[in-house]
């Protein structure tokens, strides 16, 4: 069976996965997380802090922005996207969430 989809109705679906993406990241403002002079560290709520469980680590000197492999790979499991353009999305939320330039992305 084919279904014909509208310009306007792919952008309205595109908008929504838009929307449900940048939902799951904005629950992860909950976790977690520190933040000084050097580095900003989102962790999983779950895992003690400093037994591996980061999420995500920015660098603020060189601007690099690390992305936990798992976390990585659900995300891009759960949205039409591949890792390298999860990572992307991942890397301009976190840019404007916390006002910081991801200049170099490790995952």
């Amino acid at each position: 069976m084919k279904y014909l989809i509208t310009e306007s109705q792919l952008d309205r679906a595109k908008s929504k996965i838009n929307d449900l993406m940048l939902s799951d990241l904005n629950r992860l403002l909950d976790n977690d997380r520190t933040s000084d002079s050097e580095f900003i560290v989102i962790y999983y709520n779950d895992i003690p802090q400093y037994e591996d469980g980061v999420i995500m680590e920015y660098g603020v000197e060189d601007g690099w922005l690390y992305i936990e492999k798992d976390f990585l790979d659900t995300f891009s499991t759960m949205y039409p996207l591949n890792r390298k353009q999860s990572a992307e999305f991942i890397s301009k939320w976190f840019s404007k969430e916390f006002e910081v330039d991801v200049k170099d992305l490790h995952y």
